[in-house]
């Protein structure tokens, strides 16, 4: 089979998606922007044979976006700091709106699929080869392991959680017997790991993900026998994680105290109680400046903590204003309400999977800061390609159903 622009094109990506998640890899600049401006160049020949620029909603959110974010280099308290956070942004989305210009068919999501799985499996294998199997269990994956120093716990569940959902979904709907052995082994695989990170967002993804699905996915009888199956999986991974002496200590004690501190119990639970404060301060700094905020990435010289919000909504509110956050998340909020009206109206399993992943993730931007994070943006973008498609399908039927009218 001839290889082609847009083939080449995803393998390619699959190398970009592999190194930009892997903090080791980022290290090497050149051949980091070596393979993004390959992935440049594959895009110009792609606009050449179909001489077309990709102008879409995703470049012109994009250009809206990173452009507002430039702008309040001008009012930043910390232009410098700014400006460095711009150049993060700069990355994610050139190398999203490359891709989401690339995605035209439904054999090209496929691709895309392929290529944002590959770099969660290869990774995953990467961060087990450097722990070495005998160390899992001992402490949460990350920096606490020599050779992970630059790691986060939480961006290695961030992928192994949206893996394992991947993976899981993958096993559902293939109807080859391998395939679906494959699927299984490679999502209990990313559920291993994302276990192992402690992450509790990244167990959400999982349970909310799967728990949404599942009560979306049908309406009929088979409704509360798959809610039923559903309820029984979580029980049973529930009771795997609070009986297992391991992951009871990286995972299950602080699902423990999530709980209790969302039930309003006093508990030890350090994370949470910061979390809460830095909230608190950034409502008071966004009420001092409310329209244009102090600059990208600012809230680390306003606050007490001098780190990020550990929060995308605030970090956004208190960097770019109220201006800021409507862009950021408008383009959010488009995606789900195309998303539910597929939803109800077409019943496509897979944009179903995809929106039930998409509100989970919007829920846990209360919990981390992803405007400038390509594992978060990729699978954002992989929603929104899924939802173009189908509004696409969508408008071709309404135009052959008027060409038959007399």
């Amino acid at each position: 089979m001839k290889l082609g622009i847009k083939n080449f094109y995803f393998i390619v990506l699959s190398i970009v998606l592999i190194i930009e998640m892997n903090p080791t890899y980022k290290e090497n600049t050149v051949v980091r922007y070596g393979v993004i401006m390959l992935c440049f160049a594959l895009l110009c020949v792609r606009c050449v044979q179909c001489k077309r620029f990709p102008i879409n909603l995703f470049w012109i959110w994009s250009i809206s976006e990173l452009a507002f974010c430039i702008l309040s280099s001008k009012w930043s308290i910390d232009s410098e700091t700014t400006i460095q956070a711009c150049k993060n942004i700069f990355i994610v989305l050139f190398i999203c709106s490359m891709t989401y210009s690339m995605v035209e068919n439904t054999e090209d999501f496929r691709a895309f699929w392929t290529s944002i799985c590959t770099a969660y499996v290869y990774n995953s294998f990467y961060v087990l080869f450097v722990v070495g199997i005998d160390n899992l269990g001992k402490s949460r994956l990350g920096v606490d392991y020599a050779g992970l120093e630059m790691w986060n716990a939480n961006a290695i569940g961030a992928f192994a959680g949206f893996g394992c959902v991947m993976f899981l979904y993958s096993t559902i709907i293939t109807n080859n017997k391998i395939g679906k052995m494959l699927n299984a082994a490679l999502a209990l695989f990313m559920l291993l790991m994302c276990l192992n990170t402690g992450s509790r967002k990244a167990l959400l993804v999982v349970a909310v993900t799967g728990g949404l699905y599942f009560c979306l996915k049908d309406r009929g009888s088979k409704k509360p026998r798959n809610i039923l199956i559903m309820l029984i999986l979580l029980i049973a991974l529930w009771n795997v994680i609070m009986t297992n002496d391991n992951l009871y200590m990286l995972i299950g004690s602080r699902m423990e105290r999530l709980v209790d501190s969302l039930l309003g119990h006093q508990t030890s639970e350090n994370s949470m109680g910061m979390r809460t404060l830095m909230i608190i301060h950034g409502v008071r700094f966004f009420r001092k400046e409310p329209i244009l905020g102090y600059g990208v990435d600012c809230y680390r010289y306003l606050s007490p903590f001098g780190t990020y919000a550990h929060n995308n909504y605030i970090e956004l509110m208190v960097g770019t204003g109220l201006i800021g956050l409507i862009v950021y998340y408008s383009i959010y909020i488009y995606s789900l309400i195309k998303g539910y009206y597929f939803v109800f109206k077409e019943h496509d399993d897979m944009v179903i999977f995809l929106v039930s992943l998409l509100t989970i993730t919007v829920v846990n931007h209360m919990a981390i800061v992803s405007y400038d994070d390509i594992t978060y943006n990729i699978m954002f973008l992989l929603i929104i390609s899924y939802i173009r498609l189908l509004t696409q399908q969508k408008l071709r039927n309404i135009k052959e159903k008027g060409a038959l009218q007399p």
